[in-house]
């Protein structure tokens, strides 16, 4: 998978402004199998053609049999965009499995069907929106390339399955040259209704706190609502970037111990904070920040702080140094500064679900990162499949979970680091010892309801440890979690939905 994730990256680099604007168009030409329904129509209507649109009407029921039944259900393969969170998809996502290319199947089995059809000139035709149509797929990033190469295998056998079916049922097909047009017209319908989202869908990638951010909004108000959507994101930034001189966070961290009146949601978000700090005995704490910028993660400039140092910033951490006052009014102690970063994204993928409820969408995806939540019911009434990430091999997964309307979020030791003398050192500080967390973990996943505190506790049960994170989901049932220990172990709670991780 690696080397597939590799091969689209790099068509990524082709991308322009105006093949931005005609790939979508071309892919449209593919949705549902369209154009090549209406071909089919089109040959079963003249008389010297009907024999090339009966087999290349059977060659789109079996390839709607083998694709879209068969093999995407079978092999259940996920979306290269949730691997690679960071690409900007220009279509709404797909909500069907990856595996293999459904645009594509359906093409080469009308290319295919004409071909075997002996259609000398139309195939060759045929051939050149097939080709098009299936490369769309990969500029997309919306599937692998074996996608693609095993769209044009299952078109072509489906291809000659209709030649097979003809040839042995040619004098019935061809007096029920209606019933065809019948059937082809109940693939459309079904192409349709489970795409039907996806025609209204409105996916956006954008940057903001420090993270790539994918959106994916299905509706009729998808563009609205996306849009309002990425103001929060954008807003909140200004209220929660440590590196924004007028934010709340900012100007909490120069207040030299004297109270500063926050915004709201500011104001709710250190107060929920403060709660998980609380509930995770210390070990999420949002005053860990002069830890992380000692370190420096904050700048890139890397540091290995001395043991007495690392003793110094002990005494400014402790989230009983953070006193909620009236108001909306927030008073640090005096040394004490604040950083948001380990449970800001949390809370806006939370608040993006309140817009979401509040304009009636059917559904989405909040992809922040490390960070996916999910909203409402996917068309064909399927659970949705969320990829966790490989932590020992980049752009890969280990499989994936099946969630509904629930947030799943990751930390671990893979995604920020740098290695000196030999050693990695990561970004996940353990609040006892001003120092990257020795937990013998490198990925812990917690799946909530709640986005917030499934961030916030993805960082603290990093910290406990394995025994301590299993500890705690047993006493909180509330949620689920994935553990991956540095020998590649892998440890699942019951309630976890997956059919290659259980």
């Amino acid at each position: 998978m690696g080397i597939e994730i590799q091969i689209l990256d790099w068509i990524q680099n082709i991308r322009t402004p105006f093949l931005d604007m005609v790939v979508p168009f071309i892919t449209q030409l593919g949705n549902a199998g369209i154009i090549w329904i209406l071909t089919a129509v089109v040959l079963l209507l003249i008389p010297s053609k009907r024999r090339s649109g009966i087999i290349m009407a059977v060659a789109l029921i079996a390839d709607l049999v083998l694709c879209n039944l068969v093999l995407k259900n079978l092999v259940a393969r996920i979306r290269p965009y949730d691997i690679n969170t960071a690409v900007s998809i220009l279509i709404a996502k797909p909500l069907d499995y990856s595996f293999p290319s459904g645009h594509t199947a359906a093409s080469f089995a009308s290319v295919s069907a004409l071909f075997f059809a002996r259609e000398k000139k139309l195939w060759k035709i045929a051939l050149v929106p097939a080709v098009l149509i299936a490369f769309t797929r990969l500029y997309l990033y919306v599937h692998y390339p074996t996608d693609i190469l095993g769209g044009m295998v299952v078109g072509i056998v489906s291809g000659y399955i209709g030649l097979i079916i003809f040839q042995k049922n040619k004098r019935m097909l061809m007096r029920v040259m209606g019933i065809c047009l019948i059937i082809i017209m109940l693939i459309f319908a079904y192409k349709m209704s489970s795409d039907s989202d996806a025609d209204f869908g409105k996916s956006l990638s954008f940057f903001a706190m420090d993270t790539y951010m994918s959106l994916t909004v299905y509706g009729n108000d998808a563009d609205k609502v996306i849009e309002e959507a990425k103001n929060l994101a954008e807003y909140y930034e200004s209220l929660f970037s440590v590196n924004i001189d007028t934010s709340d966070v900012a100007r909490l961290n120069s207040s030299q111990g004297q109270p500063v009146r926050v915004s709201e949601d500011t104001y709710e978000l250190i107060e929920k904070s403060i709660e998980y700090s609380e509930l995770s005995g210390g070990l999420f704490d949002i005053t860990i920040y002069p830890v992380v910028k000692e370190w420096g993660f904050t700048t890139k400039e890397y540091n290995i702080p001395s043991d007495e140092m690392r003793g110094e910033l002990l005494e400014r951490i402790g989230y009983e140094k953070i006193h909620l006052m009236p108001d909306y009014s927030i008073m640090l102690d005096a040394g004490c500064e604040i950083d948001l970063g380990g449970i800001a994204k949390g809370f806006l993928s939370q608040k993006i679900i309140e817009v979401f409820k509040e304009n009636n969408v059917p559904a989405a995806i909040v992809s922040l990162g490390g960070n996916v939540q999910t909203y409402g019911q996917k068309p064909d009434k399927t659970d949705y499949l969320v990829g966790i990430s490989n932590p020992f091999k980049k752009d890969d997964t280990i499989g994936t979970v099946s969630v509904k309307e629930k947030s799943v979020v990751t930390s671990g030791s893979y995604q920020r680091y740098f290695e000196k003398n030999e050693k990695v050192y990561h970004h996940i500080m353990d609040t006892r010892t001003a120092a990257p967390a020795e937990s013998g973990l490198v990925s812990v996943t917690v799946i909530a309801d709640d986005g917030t505190y499934a961030d916030a506790m993805s960082t603290a049960l990093y910290i406990m440890g394995e025994d301590g994170a299993k500890e705690y989901q047993k006493s909180h049932p509330d949620i689920d979690i994935i553990l991956i220990n540095t020998l590649g172990e892998i440890w699942v709670s019951e309630g976890v939905v997956s059919d290659d991780l259980v």
